[in-house]
């Protein structure tokens, strides 16, 4: 923020090709997460540059994608959150389903919880 209280913009980080429909900072390190589309992309803020992508199935089909990727969820990322102070990134999806990842190991997936509509 400058001397008039207005934002000022410091750096671009490019990466995603689609539309990002949500953003989250880490509670205590300087990482950003961003998803949309295109599956999940973890950047460091501190020094400007992606850490990480974890693609979405939806994405891995249409670019034609290594399978040996990181899978985040089947169709569009809606939704991301840190949990017990940034030690987990939960990942949720379009496909009903909340993907968790391990950040101490390099966001490694560790478990999956569905959702079912009862009637």
């Amino acid at each position: 923020m400058n001397e008039n209280h207005h934002f000022v913009r410091e750096k671009i980080l490019v990466g995603h090709h689609q539309h990002v429909k949500t953003i989250m900072f880490h509670p205590v390190d300087d990482i950003m997460v961003s998803a949309g589309t295109e599956g999940v992309y973890i950047w460091d803020t501190q020094k400007q540059v992606l850490k990480k992508i974890i693609k979405s199935k939806f994405d891995m089909l249409i670019m034609n994608s290594d399978s040996t990727v990181q899978e985040a969820n089947e169709g569009e990322v809606e939704c991301i959150c840190w949990l017990y102070n940034g030690t987990i990134l939960a990942v949720g999806g379009r496909d009903s389903a909340i993907k968790l990842y391990d950040v101490a190991k390099e966001y490694s997936f560790f478990f999956l919880l569905t959702l079912v509509m009862l009637s």
